[in-house]
């Protein structure tokens, strides 16, 4: 390697996180005297280490006691697709349809390589009609059949992961967001601090949500971060164990009822990213902060108060809330009151007060409207937004002659 180095060449070293630890512990250290030679001279070449696993690779180069701390150049992480690109990878492989999109986001966020293997499947998942028989044929084909391509996806990536810790993340993608003394009790025999710790900020694979003005109380929950892994954890492992001795057809249909109330949790999700996104792009509501949820339990009643959304505009003096329901059909009457009270009570809490002067708006979102939903919403003062009305606000405008955007 020094000596392509020296000669000019960019040498690759791929999975450097398995010098972590086992027979290649002290590669870093041959690596180490190499790479200094190389630092004293004029050398055109380079080396670039990759790896997937951030927390070892962040122990490689950046902990004080590794040979090769401070000798990095520069450092590059690849965040997973941003939700724009989502919405084009599915108009460009059939799965444009709102409720297709969700299905595949909630699956696989935004990583490219589970992608890449859906788009593998072929086109004969295009034709199939109705969500149902293709949502099972899609469960069938990556997940539940000897032969799929990521049936053993979720025991590879919790191979590095010790069994304590395994423990804890299916008690939290099982509990949903759930709090610290609710994984207590699920989990009493554990000391809960240093595994949420790891879990969170060493292997970034649970993440603690703060009720928005509520940072530093105790009213964080946790939640498993990463898509993919949470479905495997609560849908898709089981369905893998039970495929192994029933009719894979019958596994699917069960897979599939459980991965549509999954993807009410990830609805939520996708509005706030998609919130921000058009946020940014100019085309929605222009958000001050990051858009949040709120929870909590105001001292003065014992009524919980939980919004899907609360977003706001500083300079305009307007804040809008807003429910999430995967389907229309459920912001329904009793749902809508219920709503309006939960805005009420928060505008009486304390975090609440600073915007009960401010104009505000509700609005309702769900993965589609029918022309005739969102009118009579619409005419109760409900803002209506549904996947298509963000898969049109996040689209690329076509670019002219010379790569210049029409006005």
């Amino acid at each position: 390697m020094g000596s392509l180095c020296s000669a000019g060449v960019v040498v690759l070293l791929d999975e450097f996180q398995t010098c972590h630890a086992g027979p290649l512990r002290g590669f870093p250290s041959l690596l180490q005297a190499e790479v200094d030679r190389l630092q004293d001279r004029d050398t055109a070449g380079g080396l670039i280490l990759l790896g997937s696993v951030q927390a070892e690779m962040g122990a490689l180069l950046n902990d004080r006691r590794a040979p090769l701390f401070g000798r990095s150049t520069f450092a590059i992480s690849l965040e997973p697709w941003s939700l724009a690109t989502v919405f084009e990878v599915c108009r460009e492989h059939g799965a444009a349809d709102p409720a297709r999109c969700l299905t595949l986001w909630t699956l696989f966020g935004g990583v490219p390589k589970y992608w890449r293997h859906y788009a593998e499947q072929g086109t004969d998942l295009h034709g199939i009609p109705g969500w149902t028989p293709w949502a099972q044929q899609v469960c069938e084909g990556l997940f539940l059949r000897s032969d799929s391509p990521l049936r053993g996806e979720g025991e590879s990536l919790l191979g590095r992961v010790r069994r304590n810790y395994v423990a804890l993340l299916r008690v939290i993608a099982e509990r949903g967001p759930c709090t610290h003394a609710e994984l207590q009790v699920s989990a009493p025999e554990l000391s809960l601090g240093p595994y949420l710790k790891t879990l969170g900020q060493d292997l970034r694979l649970v993440e603690r949500q703060d009720p928005v003005f509520g940072e530093g109380r105790r009213r964080g929950r946790y939640a498993v971060s990463d898509p993919f892994l949470l479905a495997w954890l609560k849908v898709i492992q089981p369905a893998c164990q039970a495929a192994r001795i029933e009719p894979v057809s019958r596994v699917a249909e069960r897979l599939t009822a459980r991965l549509r109330t999954l993807e009410g949790f990830a609805f939520a999700r996708m509005v706030r990213e998609a919130t921000e996104a058009a946020s940014r792009a100019g085309v929605d509501f222009p958000v001050s902060d990051r858009v949040k949820g709120y929870w909590d339990r105001p001292r003065r009643n014992d009524v919980s108060i939980e919004i899907d959304i609360i977003a706001w505009n500083e300079e305009d003096r307007v804040v809008r809330f807003g429910s999430c329901e995967r389907d229309a059909a459920r912001h329904d009457p009793r749902s809508l009151e219920t709503f309006r009270k939960q805005v009420d009570l928060f505008l009486e809490s304390d975090s609440g007060s600073r915007f009960r002067r401010w104009r505000r708006e509700l609005a309702l979102y769900s993965v589609r409207f029918s022309s005739d939903q969102r009118a009579d919403l619409e005419a109760g003062d409900y803002i209506c937004h549904d996947m298509a009305d963000f898969q049109r606000m996040l689209r690329p405008r076509e670019r002219g002659p010379h790569g210049a955007r029409p006005p």
